[in-house]
């Protein structure tokens, strides 16, 4: 199964569930991922829903990092910056010259 984001749009959320397995070792692995686009598009569940929800977003998602082995163990995301930074302060007044 895949999930094609369109190349006019992002992926701002990303939605996931975690569980421990038990075995020979227990381990702690993510179990269910969902993803949803600026746009509003979002992915069928990869995974089957079980355990404790989490959520990865903040912003733009440029790229993911994690631990895995046969299963995916971590998850993380990496957030871009918004290219016009939020301006401070206490604005009185705007004044337009021409």
């Amino acid at each position: 199964m895949q999930f094609e984001v369109d190349p006019d749009d992002y992926i701002v959320y990303v939605e996931g569930y975690h569980e421990k397995v038990f075995g020979v070792t227990t381990k702690e692995i993510i179990s269910t991922l969902t993803f949803k686009t600026y746009k509003g598009k979002t992915s069928p569940p990869f995974g089957i829903v079980s355990g404790t929800k989490f959520v990865l977003q903040g912003g733009k998602i440029v790229g993911f990092h994690g631990r895995s082995t046969d299963v995916l163990h971590s998850l993380g995301a990496y957030i871009s910056s918004p290219a016009t930074p939020k301006l401070r302060g206490k604005w009185i007044k705007v004044v337009v010259i021409s």
